[in-house]
């Protein structure tokens, strides 16, 4: 199994960040375009149960179809999407909010994986692209 962490400081509470991942939209706002990923389903918010179906072609026309389901929901602290179809054996995303002042919080992204066989380079350096792209909008906005 490999694992992928970065972690950011944002200029707001944890609730406040919390809050912005809650909001319609969250997940197309924070997806590069390079990733080239359709959202064909989103039920639930990202509270325990909810669910994100979606497209991916990484490579040109290749692509897959992935269902990742929300667990793990502690308001203003923390939520979990763990894959239940889709290319890993394993895919575990920790989005954790941890209040470091009045009106300042760090953000931490930690992924769990376990891909097909000779892909962790691969995924590692495609994640540290995404993270540096969603921790930008989100700091951002």
């Amino acid at each position: 199994m490999m694992t992928f962490s970065r972690a950011i400081l944002l200029p707001v509470s944890a609730t406040q960040a919390f809050d912005w991942h809650e909001r319609a939209g969250a997940f197309t706002r924070l997806t590069p375009p390079w990733e080239r990923v359709e959202l064909l389903h989103h039920t639930g918010g990202i509270q325990n149960g909810a669910q994100v179906t979606v497209r991916v072609r990484p490579f040109g026309p290749i692509g897959f179809t992935a269902v990742y389901r929300h667990v793990d929901y502690r308001y203003g602290e923390q939520f979990v999407d763990i894959q239940e179809k889709g290319p890993f054996r394993r895919w575990r995303h920790e989005h954790r909010f941890e209040a470091t002042g009045d009106n300042q919080c760090r953000l931490v992204d930690h992924i769990e994986f376990e891909g097909p066989p000779f892909s962790g380079k691969i995924v590692l350096d495609r994640l540290a692209r995404m993270f540096e792209y969603r921790h930008a909008i989100t700091l951002g906005d």
